[in-house]
């Protein structure tokens, strides 16, 4: 998909591919399968693929990523220094008590990683 931040990331990074583009991850996964000789490699979403992986006969999902990309908060430039801490605080408090790693458990999310406050910048 053409407007991804990883596509963005492949299209500058490659240099000895083909990038191969489709319209939605399901016919990406189709092309896959059907010409699996001709298309060595997918790449896309983490959770999205290991729920692909899961149910795909004979392929599997490689360790590690090739890229992140890191969340954030935004708050108008006008906000106080009191909003800002206190937005900060509650992110660190989220984070580093277990909240958001327990609603990702919940929920069944895969392949999410959650970055404890002392390694953000």
């Amino acid at each position: 998909i053409g407007t991804s931040a990883y596509d963005l990331y492949l299209t500058r990074t490659l240099k000895h591919a083909t990038i191969v583009r489709m319209p939605d991850a399901e016919q990406v996964l189709q092309a896959f399968i059907q010409r699996r000789s001709g298309r060595s490699v997918v790449a896309g979403i983490k959770q999205a693929l290991l729920a692909d992986a899961a149910r795909m006969k004979g392929v599997r999902l490689l360790q590690g990523n090739f890229m992140a990309i890191m969340q954030a908060i935004v708050l108008p430039r006008t906000s106080s220094e009191p909003a800002r801490a206190w937005v900060k605080a509650f992110v660190e408090e989220m984070t580093d008590s277990g909240f958001v790693a327990a609603s990702l458990e919940r929920h069944a999310i895969q392949g999410a990683t959650v970055v404890r406050s002392d390694a953000q910048t």
